[in-house]
């Protein structure tokens, strides 16, 4: 699967279910949704955040900076805006942008199918964070630690399909 193949789900979701008024397409009751994944990597270390109870799914679970694909276009400028919403970092701050293959992960336990976009976005200085309300801390791991972490369904699978490149 590749990028286009994900937009042309993203129009087939934007023509077939709810908006809200924004104009983003509403995934809250659905059974399939399309997200971004990314990681933030400064030195070898990644970055984590503790999902609030704010947040729709997966409250108090570790994650990597995610968000819905909620309008059709192009993925990596998303991906890179949720990075600049959720932490403060901004595009000056990117070294290199790595792109992992989408692919359909099934949780069973919310009975969601999700279509993950994963990314890695390394950087070049390692900057202040400064959270959203979708998050309550951080923290820089390696990527071996993650399996130490009470996460989302699937971030390590998110992780080694960049790694895979």
């Amino acid at each position: 699967m590749d990028e286009a193949d994900v937009l042309k789900k993203i129009r087939e979701l934007d023509k077939a279910l709810p908006h809200f008024p924004d104009g983003r397409i509403n995934y809250h009751n659905t059974s399939f949704a399309p997200v971004v994944n990314i990681f933030l990597k400064y030195r070898g270390d990644i970055l984590i955040v503790k999902r609030s109870r704010k947040v729709g799914n997966y409250k108090g679970k570790w994650n990597s900076i995610s968000g819905y694909l909620d309008r059709p276009e192009p993925i990596e400028p998303k991906a890179l805006g949720e990075v600049e919403e959720e932490t403060g970092i901004t595009k000056d701050r990117v070294k290199r942008v790595i792109r992992g293959e989408p692919y359909n992960l099934f949780d069973n336990e919310i009975k969601k199918v999700w279509l993950v976009c994963p990314f890695i976005v390394e950087l070049n200085i390692k900057p202040d964070i400064k959270l959203d309300s979708e998050s309550t801390e951080y923290r820089w791991i390696e990527p071996a630690e993650l399996k130490e972490f009470d996460t989302v369904y699937g971030l390590e699978r998110s992780y080694a399909a960049c790694i895979k490149i």
